[in-house]
Formats: C-alpha cells, structure tokens, sequence
C-alpha cells in the first residue's frame, strides 16, 4: 500500500514538472491532451490513485515526449 502511495506521489510531481518544463498552464495541456482541466488538476494532486496509462499517453503526446512504463 505504501508503495502505491509513493507510486501516485511521483506520477503527480512528474506530470506537474513536465508540464511546467513545457511552460504549459493546466488549461493549455489539458486541450492539447483532450482532457478538461479539472481532470488534469485531479492527476496532479498527490492523492489521486485512478491514473489510466491510456491518458498518460494522451498528456505524453501533447507535451511532446514519450511515456515509460516498466515493472520493479
């Protein structure tokens, strides 16, 4: 359980510091994204738990970089 939480933990910073790397608002990678900006906000808090790799490739693309996923 603890894992999972640090888990969400980094998901949240990274798309937050990619986004502010990218000198994208909320609003402006939501668009490019697809997403409403209330739903990239959510992803971005440290509590939220329900990320779908689906959307993480939406908000990859839009930032224009590629999304990892890997096993530990």
């Amino acid at each position: 359980m603890v894992q999972e939480e640090l888990a969400s933990l980094r998901i949240a910073h990274k798309i937050a510091e990619l986004r502010q790397r990218r000198h994208l608002t909320q609003a402006e990678l939501a668009r490019r994204a697809g997403l409403k900006q209330s739903n990239l906000a959510r992803m971005e808090r440290p509590g939220y738990t329900d990320y779908k790799v689906s959307t993480l490739s939406k908000i990859a693309k839009a930032a224009h970089t590629h999304l990892q996923v890997s096993f530990a």
